[in-house]
């Protein structure tokens, strides 16, 4: 009787226990308030889901690494999409959002809208959530044009010249970036070298999602493939003499100062089509400036706003 009831009272506190551990491991914790909207550990962890499914090379980061980056990347969907509800009507359905959908999940390798939902479901996410962000995210681009785009400077002259520097030979550099903000010029060193004396101990993508503010933090820092001719004279004399894995010095613009690491060069040997050339340097040109625009009028808005961090 007694080792009866001794069994009974080692599996209730062995039962209690379970459920003191699942009821704290399922616990609602705020871990940022911005203004009246707050972000949960639950909203934090369906962004990591978020960010490796979209970039699965995410996942060989340190998960306080990752946990940097979805924090940032939820800050900045909820100030953009606050800022958005000024301007348009959100859950509307887009054609445009459609075709961006459509060319992230063939990017990803998906034949399918459908393949690419049990994708998403496999990787616990609800296909709605990331249309949203979608939305967010495409609203928020056009609000920066219809903002902005009386301000681009394009000259095609200039852009022409720099193509026909070089006509059989093209160098393309893919770069990684890190884009941090300053307040007076003296900072703009001291960070740089914290910035190289992180390096010593950490990879350059755990660097990104320390000092980065550019969106391109939600993928590592990492760029697309670049024709140097496009590249600003400012850019390129601070990169022309990098090899790969090289850092550049800092290169000041209008929404920061950046820093550029060389992952790759390749040179494409071809007789150049000057028109789509300038097609393309056009369209580099006008997307830099817009993503300048872009930051500056974020951190307009992130500045206003009163945000506490948990």
């Amino acid at each position: 009787m007694i080792k009866r009831y001794f069994y009974l009272f080692f599996f209730l506190f062995l039962l209690l226990n379970y459920i003191h551990t699942f009821s704290k491991a399922n616990e609602i914790k705020i871990i940022a308030k911005i203004g009246n909207d707050i972000i949960t550990n639950f909203d934090l962890e369906d962004e990591k889901r978020y960010l490796i499914a979209l970039n699965k090379n995410l996942q060989n980061l340190e998960n306080e690494t990752l946990t940097k980056i979805a924090k940032e990347s939820l800050i900045r969907e909820n100030i953009k999409k606050v800022e958005l509800l000024k301007y348009y009507d959100l859950g509307q359905k887009n054609q445009f959002f459609d075709n961006t959908i459509m060319e992230i999940y063939k990017n990803l390798g998906f034949e399918s809208l459908e393949k690419f939902k049990n994708y998403l479901n496999d990787e616990k996410l609800k296909y709605k959530n990331v249309y949203m962000k979608i939305e967010i995210e495409s609203l928020w681009n056009q609000l920066i044009y219809s903002k902005y785009n009386e301000r681009l400077i394009i000259n095609k002259k200039d852009l022409e010249r720099e193509i026909l520097k070089n006509k059989k030979k093209q160098k393309f550099i893919k770069f990684t970036e890190i884009l941090f903000s300053f307040d007076k010029k003296e900072e703009i060193n001291l960070k740089y070298d914290q910035i190289l004396n992180d390096l010593k101990t950490n990879s350059f993508s755990e660097i990104v999602a320390k000092y980065s503010i550019s969106d391109s933090a939600k993928n590592s820092g990492s760029l697309d493939w670049v024709n140097e001719n496009i590249l600003s004279n400012r850019i390129k004399n601070k990169i022309k003499n990098l090899n790969i894995d090289e850092v550049s010095q800092p290169i000041i613009i209008p929404s920061g100062a950046l820093i550029l690491k060389v992952d790759d060069i390749k040179f494409v040997k071809n007789e150049i089509n000057l028109e789509k050339e300038l097609e393309k340097s056009i369209q580099y040109e006008i997307n830099n400036q817009l993503n300048n625009y872009s930051i500056i009028h974020y951190n307009k808005i992130k500045n206003k706003k009163i945000i506490n961090e948990y």
